[in-house]
C-alpha cells in the first residue's frame, strides 16, 4: 500500500506545480519573459554574445592577482 500513497503525492505534487505555472502566466502575462535592464526598458535583444578576450583577461588577472598577492605581502621581509 505504500506505493498508492506515492502515486497520490505525486500527482498532487504535479497538479500543484501545473496551477502555479497557469496562475502566474495569468497574473503577469508577457512580463514573466522580459529582460531587466537596471529598471528601465530593455533597448534590444538580451541575449548578447561576448568574445572570449573579454573572459580570457579577467582569467588572467585572477590568477595574476592570486599568486602574486603573497609575494606582495612577504615584500617587506624579503630586503
Amino acid at each position: 500500500m505504500p506505493w498508492r500513497n506515492q502515486i497520490i503525492l505525486n500527482y498532487i505534487y504535479v497538479c500543484r506545480l501545473h496551477t502555479r505555472n497557469v496562475n502566474i502566466q495569468l497574473l503577469f502575462g508577457s512580463l514573466c519573459y522580459a529582460s531587466y535592464e537596471s529598471g528601465t526598458e530593455p533597448m534590444c535583444d538580451a541575449w548578447l554574445q561576448f568574445r572570449i578576450c573579454y573572459y580570457m583577461f579577467a582569467l588572467v588577472f585572477v590568477v595574476e592577482t592570486i599568486f602574486l598577492y603573497p609575494y606582495a605581502m612577504s615584500f617587506d621581509d624579503l630586503s
